[in-house]
């Protein structure tokens, strides 16, 4: 059994209060995932900080100074990453796709990508594997999901909200 995913199509499922990762496994099978809105929370909190962590300690003698370049930084390529995002078919489940809610993600982290697990309790899982830039892609996708489910942008960095607010991102598909 390959469980890694090649390609994702990510959305929100009013329905099921959830986002939902439809995604094409390597040996051509479909799946979709479930997942809450306080996994993902998690989830994007390390992704946060693993891209924040390439903006190295930022030493300008002044805090705020800092927080202003590392928010400037951070912004630049978010919207860098958005306007590189093709077009793509999303991913579509056929009626024998398998589909299970993930109850935990482990997260590997390297230098220049990062690999999500997720994990059902009954021992499925898949292998999301994304380098730097398709994770920022990525991370627009979901903080637009996020603005469709109406959940609270609270946990998102404000180089993530200005990104959006000036309208780079609004017209990406959310896949």
């Amino acid at each position: 059994m390959n469980s890694r995913l090649t390609r994702v199509t990510t959305e929100y499922s009013e329905i099921e209060d959830r986002v939902i990762i439809k995604g094409s496994k390597a040996d051509g099978e479909v799946c979709a995932v479930f997942m809450t809105q306080r996994l993902m929370s998690r989830l994007i909190l390390h992704v946060i900080q693993w891209l924040e962590s390439e903006s190295g300690n930022l030493t300008s003698g002044s805090p705020s100074k800092d927080s202003e370049i590392k928010n400037w930084l951070q912004g630049s390529a978010q919207k860098e990453a958005s306007t590189s995002t093709p077009d793509e078919k999303p991913v579509e489940l056929s009626n024998n796709s398998e589909s299970w809610l993930a109850h935990e993600v482990d997260i590997t982290q390297g230098p220049t990508d990062i690999r999500f697990t997720l994990k059902s309790p009954s021992g499925k899982f898949v292998d999301l594997e994304l380098s730097k830039d398709a994770t920022r892609k990525w991370l627009n996708i979901i903080f637009r999901v996020w603005q469709v489910a109406e959940w609270t942008l609270a946990l998102w960095p404000q180089w993530m909200k200005q990104s959006h607010e000036e309208g780079s991102v609004r017209s990406l598909p959310v896949h």
